[in-house]
């Protein structure tokens, strides 16, 4: 009887926990495979980032040597990749959208979007940079203090870039 009985319970546990390893294991793996990638597309760019940033599936970067900003997305339909010219900014804002829904009588906001916009000193249409999307992600992690953080980042590239014009 207690062979059995410790049986049942060997199996049952290892039911429930071979899943649950298996699927740390298979998170790990993606994120290995995401920031080779990430790395690999900057080398044939021969880009290389002094400030960066990588969450889920993006990197966020600062090229200073170049002057450019480099932004990566990998989602499930394409990925994208930008490479813009910081001394062409205009400017740099946040676009946050949001949902007010009532939860236990109380207003909950909830945020459904966040990019940053960026705009050109010429006639150029303005970029969005997608920091998150509650469509493509299930949960924030943090994405309203990054693109705060990056807005700060890019217009001090832009101030430093635009007194050195002045300056020569």
């Amino acid at each position: 009887m207690k062979i059995s009985m410790s049986v049942v319970t060997l199996f049952t546990l290892l039911f429930c926990l071979v899943p649950y390893m298996w699927f740390i294991y298979a998170e790990k793996n993606k994120d290995k495979k995401t920031e080779k990638f990430f790395k690999d597309a900057l080398k044939n760019k021969n880009i290389s980032l002094s400030i960066q940033e990588q969450w889920s599936n993006n990197i966020i970067g600062i090229d200073e040597s170049k002057n450019r900003l480099i932004y990566l997305n990998i989602n499930s339909h394409e990925t994208s990749f930008l490479s813009i010219d910081l001394s062409t900014l205009k400017s740099c804002q946040i676009d946050k959208q949001t949902r007010v829904f009532v939860k236990d009588k109380k207003n909950e906001i909830e945020l459904q979007a966040l990019n940053l916009e960026l705009t050109f000193l010429a006639d150029h249409e303005p970029v969005i940079l997608n920091f998150y999307d509650c469509n493509v992600e299930y949960h924030e992690f943090y994405e309203l203090e990054r693109a705060e953080k990056w807005q700060t980042l890019i217009e001090k590239s832009m101030l430093n870039l635009s007194l050195l014009k002045i300056a020569a």
